[in-house]
């Protein structure tokens, strides 16, 4: 089970990311961005996987990883005017991911997000054994 929670934070949008699996974790990332983007488009039907992309990053670290992948996704997203709403690993370890993501067109975006930052990241196991970590995207 994964969970997004927006917290308020004074210029930059922050969220706590909370997941039973890194898959998850990665995935619950993804899907917030999209909600920043263009809240209620992932939720249309039947053009979920008209945009495809493939993303392969390596990273130091698994929290480097998160956050690497992140910001190819936003950039696909900026690039390719699209919000990304689903991924299908092929592989991810905490140094390197490969993965397809599928998203829906955008004319708009609801919210300028300029990145992702490595600021208050740290995936780390929380007192329910899930994964966790705080992300701040810059506005």
């Amino acid at each position: 089970m994964k969970n997004v929670e927006f917290i308020s934070h004074a210029a930059d949008v922050r969220i706590r990311i909370t997941a039973d699996t890194m898959e998850e974790l990665f995935e619950a990332g993804m899907e917030a961005i999209a909600v920043l983007l263009h809240e209620g488009r992932c939720r249309q039907e039947g053009v979920l996987r008209s945009v495809r992309e493939t993303v392969a990053v390596e990273s130091p670290d698994v929290t480097s990883l998160l956050v690497d992948f992140l910001s190819e996704v936003l950039t696909y997203s900026q690039n390719g005017k699209a919000v990304f709403c689903g991924v299908e690993f092929e592989e991810l370890t905490d140094v390197r991911l490969q993965a397809r993501i599928y998203g829906i067109p955008a004319d708009e975006f609801l919210e300028d997000i300029k990145g992702v930052t490595c600021h208050e990241a740290g995936i780390m196991r929380n007192d329910r054994h899930q994964l966790e970590t705080l992300l701040v995207l810059s506005r």
